[in-house]
């Protein structure tokens, strides 16, 4: 007879493997090799033909080819995130690809780069991660023949993920993008730098690249600051809500909206529809019936912290219909039109989950089911 062998004991059996298993998930490290073909770093628009980056130099604390770090594994472990070769190399092959035009001539403008910062990772949400970069790029060229400019570009880029860690490579290439771009529409088209034969343009080089900005003299031009501009993304989300008031006995409303915000910032905002049905119970007319509408509504939502975190919301809505009133020996119809007025707080999740609860205000003109109410909502509702 085959021995029975309890399942208590077996247990830690199957534990102990397992556990090996899932603490030995993920890379010790992530390596991304360059891909100087991405669409992002090919657009025509951008290139200028009498320029010419002349050098590019890593001015970052670590001048190693890591860049970052990346969330890996089972448990999200932090390990580093590279991009292999020699960064400054990397950077200037991909301004060459956007911007840049031929050394090889008698004339140009030369232009220093400098690679301040140059960062990349990702936040973990409950449901979602989140990849970012951060970069910071100090364009030098001579504006007239005895100064220089200088502009420092930044890009701040994220994308959103089930999984972030193949988001973060994209996000280089969209980053030094947007740089370049900055560059060329905010600094070198509006301030034109100076054609130089090529021995000035590389003595003219040295100049800008041997001494640190801040020691520079009079000479130089003032350093401006060029941020990224912030640009609107769209959220769409559907929900539901529980409503109980004074005059509404059971409110449920299920509702979809397209919400904007801009980059990652702590204020969302945006408008859209819902489907309310409501039990009703109006003692001082004696009367008790049913609602089923549409209606509009624009809301929003502002946030007290990144990623998940409390936030206060409001909303305001308009619902019109026709009502019908049976009272036996006829039927009267009215039409109502009005507002309805919210205050919430909530509980975002990745701001991807919203739980909230707060108050409701109502105003039907021409209703007598519903004339007004006051009541406690509460809802979930959830990004798509």
């Amino acid at each position: 007879m085959r021995p029975h062998v309890p399942a208590r004991a077996l247990l830690p059996a199957c534990l102990i493997p397992f556990a090996a298993l899932v603490a030995g998930c993920g890379a010790s490290q992530v390596s991304v090799q360059p891909d100087f073909n991405r669409s992002e770093l090919h657009q025509p628009s951008l290139k200028r033909e009498g320029i010419c980056f002349v050098k590019v130099e890593d001015r970052r604390a670590d001048t190693s080819s890591r860049i970052g770090k990346a969330r890996v594994g089972f448990f999200n472990r932090t390990v580093p995130y590279y991009l292999a070769g020699n960064l400054a190399g990397n950077v200037k092959r991909m301004l060459d690809t956007l911007a840049g035009g031929s050394c090889a001539r008698d004339r140009y403008i030369p232009v220093t780069v400098t690679i301040d910062t140059f960062n990349v990772g990702e936040h973990s949400g409950l449901f979602s991660e989140e990849a970012y970069g951060d970069f910071n790029l100090h364009f030098i060229y001579p504006v007239t023949p005895d100064s220089l400019g200088s502009f420092s570009i930044s890009s701040h880029p994220t994308q959103g993920a089930a999984d972030a860690t193949d988001e973060i490579e994209p996000l280089i290439y969209k980053g030094v993008a947007e740089c370049a771009r900055l560059f060329v529409e905010r600094a070198l088209d509006r301030t034109p730098g100076v054609a130089m034969p090529s021995d000035s343009a590389r003595a003219a080089n040295s100049s800008a690249s041997a001494i640190p900005f801040a020691q520079r003299g009079p000479a130089v031009g003032k350093d401006q600051v060029i941020a990224g501009e912030k640009s609107h993304g769209t959220r769409n989300e559907i929900g539901g809500n529980y409503l109980t008031g004074s005059r509404i006995v059971t409110g449920v409303r299920i509702t979809y909206g397209i919400l904007t915000e801009k980059d990652s910032s702590d204020f969302r905002w945006g408008a859209g529809l819902s489907l309310n049905y409501n039990d009703i119970r109006n003692e001082s007319a004696s009367l008790t019936g049913s609602f089923v509408n549409f209606g509009s509504r624009v809301m929003a939502r502002y946030f007290l912290g990144a990623h998940t975190s409390f936030y206060v919301a409001g909303a305001i809505g308009l619902v019109g219909g026709t009502e019908s009133i049976d009272y036996g020996t006829n039927v009267e119809s009215s039409f109502f039109i009005g507002p309805n007025v919210e205050e919430t707080v909530g509980l975002s999740l990745n701001r991807r989950v919203f739980l909230e609860v707060g108050s409701y205000q109502l105003a039907y003109f021409g209703s007598k089911l519903l004339p007004s109410d006051v009541g406690l909502i509460a809802g979930v509702s959830f990004g798509l």
